[in-house]
């Protein structure tokens, strides 16, 4: 008589897998879509990582490089917001996958916005200020020459009612309608205008076409043009100067059609922006008056350039302007280059940079008292 077969014995051997040595069960064995959702995860984790390495790399490399080394200088004036692009993606990915990365990603993209696109706030408004007796208010803008529409240049002063104005590029075309207003006193001098609402009496221009000055000029590449002005104001005489240092546009022109051929001529600008900031500092410091001075630098606020000959001057918009302060949105890029500078007691309580006006420049704003 046959014996039964025990349950357990006969439930064993229904299992396909009892008698393959080191099987595991489906239950231990993840899923094809888990095992997809770790390995994104685990991707996503290491993406964030370079992300962030990626930002803190080109943060340093544009303080530390920037004017120095080409792909440094490169870095200065490429259209900024493609670092943040990343993180329209990773934000997502976190929130799904790798929370806590979510935190790094968002460093991140503060690091972005404000150390390399140039968000800034005017936390400095917030601190006690003392009592001013005199302010003077500064407008300034690179016309392109006739890029510009007049009427919207005219509009853009009338809302700013300022006691200064410098431009640059200035067309021979707009001089009739610039230079006869009532109350002002006008000077143009080369493809710069300068109206003031006090005496303005020409100093000099403080980049002479010398043979030393020619050594750091591309052939055929204008050079840049700073006209120092004296300026009469009812508490003492300042030095007003209008700035537009060597344009980079054609050296970075160059680059996007061939690299080989953009890397010189992109070194000799920062070379000729170097001299011609250094020589400018050098005569102001000279010279020793009170000094405000705007234009176009074609220097962003972030390039040791501008920080090593501008460092004793306070930049009016990182004093009190909130934001990115565009002056340049050509090319899709948004970089500020043109800036209002001073020193010797000035403080700024207002900055911005008001909408287009045709040119490839916009406006730029200060009120300064002292």
């Amino acid at each position: 008589m046959l014996s039964e077969v025990p349950n357990e014995t006969a439930s064993q051997s229904d299992d396909p897998t009892a008698s393959v040595p080191g099987a595991e069960s489906p239950a231990a064995s993840p899923s094809r879509p888990v095992r997809g959702r770790q390995w994104l995860a685990r991707a996503t984790g290491r993406f964030c990582w370079l992300y962030a390495i990626g930002a803190a790399a080109v943060f340093v490399l544009m303080r530390v490089a920037g004017e120095r080394w080409w792909v440094a200088t490169l870095l200065l004036f490429w259209p900024r917001w493609v670092w943040l692009a990343p993180d329209a993606v990773l934000l997502p990915l976190c929130a799904l996958l790798q929370r806590r990365m979510g935190v790094v990603v968002i460093l991140t993209g503060i690091i972005i916005l404000c150390g390399i696109m140039g968000f800034r706030i005017p936390w400095r408004q917030a601190l006690p200020q003392d009592a001013s007796s005199q302010s003077l208010r500064v407008f300034t803008c690179n016309l392109h020459g006739t890029n510009t529409r007049v009427e919207a240049l005219k509009a853009a002063i009338a809302q700013c009612r300022p006691d200064v104005v410098l431009l640059q590029e200035f067309p021979a075309e707009f001089e009739p309608a610039m230079l006869n207003q009532a109350g002002w006193y006008t000077d143009v001098w080369l493809d710069g205008f300068v109206a003031s609402r006090f005496p303005i009496h020409r100093v000099k221009d403080l980049v002479p076409a010398d043979a030393t000055a020619q050594a750091y000029t591309a052939e055929g590449w204008p050079a840049g043009h700073v006209f120092c002005y004296a300026v009469d104001l009812p508490g003492g005489t300042i030095h007003l100067v209008n700035v537009h240092l060597a344009s980079p546009h054609q050296a970075l022109a160059l680059l996007r059609d061939d690299i080989r051929a953009g890397i010189v001529p992109l070194k000799v600008n920062s070379a000729r922006r170097t001299y011609e900031s250094i020589l400018v500092r050098a005569q102001l410091r000279d010279m020793g008056l009170p000094c405000v001075m705007a234009g176009d630098f074609n220097t962003t606020d972030d390039s040791p350039l501008f920080q090593r000959a501008w460092s004793d001057f306070d930049d009016a918009f990182t004093a009190a302007g909130f934001g990115f302060g565009t002056t340049y949105a050509e090319h899709h890029t948004w970089l500020r280059i043109d800036h209002i500078l001073y020193n010797d007691g000035w403080r700024c309580t207002e900055c911005n940079v008001r909408p287009p006006i045709g040119s490839g420049h916009r406006p730029v704003f200060a009120n300064l008292v002292r």
